[in-house]
């Protein structure tokens, strides 16, 4: 996924992911087509490859905070609404870090911030809304995980009692049709993230063609986008040397299923020399499945997340030798964005359009997963007050400022 690409030209429009959806009806199949990945054939790939090392350097740097909109005009009004934040997991760290933030600077705002715990299932999250609706909450925050499409009547009912339903992340602009009665929400860089993480398993491969088991979650939003983005740049890179095997695995099965899927289909596939799980928390689970299947060839690669234990496990072995990396959003910087979008509903002000959402992202890989640990040395601490400034609040320095910029890595 094009991570920052020096913070230009992302997200894509739509237009540009319907480009993409046509291209993957001619690029790389499931389960067939395709080499053995192992053909010494020049690709585009090796013609590409100093570029393609540019951008993974590129996705690697320091971003800098840039005010995403106006101030919220009046503060005081929406001091005391309650707000519920949902993750799309509770088990899920990153999921958890975002809600702890967006709790935090809710707290900060004088908006209480509920978080509503849960394993990840779709009734959950309904239930979660019918709670909001019930104890006269204001608003409530899909926070991470969540396709809004998958509780359209528990959303288009909270909208019916007054109660504003924002979203991180969406991939199209909100309206009626696309999101019927969600209210917001915030965008990610799901099609150029994809994209870039493809490219930094091509340096990997010093530019040679490789095969890959994708590994999906059909439930989850912006997973068709993913998809074919993966798709469309595997065929760009690679033509018809490579091959992409896929196995979709939902959120609640995650840790039930991803190591016995994996391991079979790297003893059923030895061709596979790259996994692409696309969420952070896959890692955990298939990690130990190219452990056992004693596959000294195989690297993950992908994974969009930020889960404290997933980035972890790269800076020792196993880890620091088989996952080369995956894209880290900051849960803090996230929260922020969601809350901000959020604030701005509630006060009756047009919210952000989501094209100008979507929080920088970082390719955390063995090198610097140190610094992506600590937050701030990764992303910076800007946005704290960055985002302060937009509800009045006083601007903070030192260990405060340090405190604030850090507080949803207190979920693990």
């Amino acid at each position: 996924m094009d991570i920052r690409r020096a913070g230009k030209g992302r997200p894509r429009a739509l237009v540009a992911a319907i480009a993409i959806l046509g291209l993957v009806a001619a690029g790389c199949g499931s389960s067939s087509g395709g080499s053995s990945g192992s053909s010494g054939a020049s690709i585009p790939a090796a013609k590409e490859l100093a570029q393609l090392k540019a951008a993974v350097a590129a996705a690697q740097k320091v971003p800098t905070f840039t005010s995403p909109g106006p101030a919220i005009k009046d503060v005081a009004a929406i001091k005391g609404d309650k707000i519920m934040s949902i993750p799309g997991s509770s088990q899920l760290a990153a999921c958890e870090q975002m809600s702890e933030a967006e709790q935090s600077l809710g707290n900060a705002v004088g908006t209480p911030v509920t978080i509503y715990q849960n394993d990840g299932l779709t009734s959950q999250w309904e239930s979660g809304i019918e709670t909001a609706i019930s104890q006269g909450y204001k608003a409530v925050i899909l926070t991470c995980s969540i396709n809004p499409l998958s509780i359209v009547p528990a959303i288009e009912d909270a909208d019916s009692h007054g109660i504003k339903v924002v979203c991180y992340a969406v991939n199209y602009a909100v309206t009626s049709k696309t999101y019927p009665g969600l209210a917001s929400g915030v965008g990610e860089h799901v099609l150029s993230d994809a994209k870039l993480m493809v490219e930094q398993a091509f340096v990997h491969s010093d530019g040679k063609p490789f095969n890959m088991l994708l590994i999906t979650s059909n439930a989850v939003n912006g997973e068709p986008l993913q998809v074919a983005a993966v798709k469309s740049e595997m065929k760009a890179l690679c033509g018809s040397a490579c091959k992409i095997y896929s196995e979709d695995i939902e959120v609640p099965d995650w840790a039930t299923k991803i190591q016995t899927t994996v391991q079979s289909e790297l003893l059923t596939h030895p061709d596979i020399s790259v996994v692409y799980p696309l969420y952070s928390g896959e890692y955990l689970f298939a990690l130990p499945a190219i452990e056992s299947s004693h596959r000294s060839n195989v690297i993950i690669t992908g994974g969009f997340g930020n889960g404290t234990p997933e980035i972890q496990l790269q800076l020792s072995s196993p880890g620091n030798t088989i996952a080369i990396g995956q894209m880290s959003s900051y849960a803090d910087w996230a929260a922020y964005s969601a809350y901000y979008q959020t604030a701005l509903v509630l006060a009756g002000q047009t919210p952000v359009p989501f094209q100008q959402t979507a929080t920088p992202n970082i390719l955390t890989t063995p090198s610097n997963a140190a610094a992506v640990l600590t937050g701030v040395n990764a992303y910076g601490d800007g946005f704290v007050n960055g985002y302060r400034k937009l509800f009045g609040l006083p601007a903070l320095s030192g260990s405060a400022l340090h405190a604030a910029a850090t507080v949803g890595q207190s979920a693990e």
